[in-house]
């Protein structure tokens, strides 16, 4: 599962540049972003043009300078391995409960149909930072045109399948998002998320 293009253009590409805008100073030769987003790759090139920026492809994965997650990168990654990552700086960012519109499908979902939705759980959990993290919190806004568009966001462009009630989970999302819907239908969602940030020390550039 991955997010797909409204996502990255309406949630992550604010989020990217706040992960950017936390990220070490100094030349850095490759940076390694999870998720695959052109939002994130586009803010890790306008901050670094000259470093290689490639797709973290998961455990294992070569060592580069600087890791950038978004709380996305919990679709199709555990988040042990994230913070495991080979990388001199490592920036993580989580929702850590603070998602409001994956809270609204969530719940939704769970009226709907009876049961969770096992991967949106595990990009809305809580995640407790590891020994020599720091973490501070992120502020921000997501911003949908109608409560359709957010539905198509989170359920459909990443691949899940609608349950047979679909007219039934739009309906219980909207009554979850009430609260931040316009008089034009349009949404504007407070969100929080906690950033986990390691530092190996010493210079970002291999030895």
């Amino acid at each position: 599962m991955r997010s797909g293009r409204l996502e990255d253009a309406l949630v992550l590409w604010p989020l990217a540049e706040q992960l950017i805008a936390a990220a070490p100073a100094g030349p850095v030769v490759n940076v390694a972003i999870a998720p695959d987003s052109s939002s994130l790759a586009r803010a890790a090139h306008l901050r670094w043009p000259h470093a290689e920026v490639v797709t973290w492809r998961g455990r294992g994965d070569q060592r580069v300078d600087v890791l950038l997650a978004l709380p996305s990168a919990l679709l199709s990654h555990p988040v042990a391995d994230l913070l495991d990552a080979d990388a001199s700086a490592a920036l993580v960012m989580v929702w850590d409960g603070g998602a409001t519109h994956e809270n609204a499908v969530l719940h939704a979902w769970s009226e709907v149909c009876g049961e969770a939705l096992p991967e949106l759980a595990r990009c809305a959990r809580t995640v407790a930072a590891p020994s020599g993290w720091t973490t501070s919190r992120v502020i921000d806004v997501v911003r949908f045109d109608s409560v359709a568009q957010l539905r198509q966001a989170l359920v459909e462009e990443r691949g899940i399948v609608p349950p047979p009630a679909s007219a039934a989970l739009t309906d219980r999302i909207a009554h979850h998002l009430r609260a931040h819907e316009a008089a034009d239908g349009t949404l504007r969602i407070p969100v929080s998320a906690t950033l986990l940030r390691h530092e190996s020390g010493g210079s970002l550039i291999e030895e």
